[in-house]
């Protein structure tokens, strides 16, 4: 995808990325770790490169990956991640705050905030 200026399908910040291996490194796996996962999915019926983000919580990294596989783009953040970062631990402001509208142009997934997805050249 990145011949076309979209970012990577898969734009789980490194940071949250760097948690797993640290955990892993302490004996946890991959599946033992939950988080919310922020999922850009086309909408043909709302027009031309329309699309909807869809946040959806319990779930591990592989899981998501797995879900994602058909997606535009998307996302995956620990539980603990979104309350170091953005002060979230009650389960509807996380998904209101991931679900809000973002703005801004982008060249990757690291010029977006915690919420949003790079697609197209846009924060979504």
């Amino acid at each position: 995808m990145s011949n076309c200026n979209c970012g990577n399908r898969d734009q789980t910040h490194q940071d949250v990325l760097t948690t797993l291996k640290i955990a892993a490194r302490n004996g946890s796996t991959p599946d033992s770790i939950m988080g919310v996962a922020l999922f850009a999915v086309p909408r043909p019926d709302k027009g031309f490169l329309a699309i909807e983000k869809v946040v959806v919580h319990s779930l591990t990294y592989p899981d998501t990956i797995a879900r994602g596989t058909n997606c535009i783009a998307f996302k995956w953040l620990t539980y603990d991640y979104l309350q170091e970062k953005l002060g979230l631990t009650d389960r509807t402001a996380i998904t209101d705050t991931l679900a809000n509208d973002c703005s801004g142009s982008c060249s990757d997934e690291r010029n977006c905030e915690d919420g949003c997805l790079c697609i197209h050249s846009q924060c979504t």
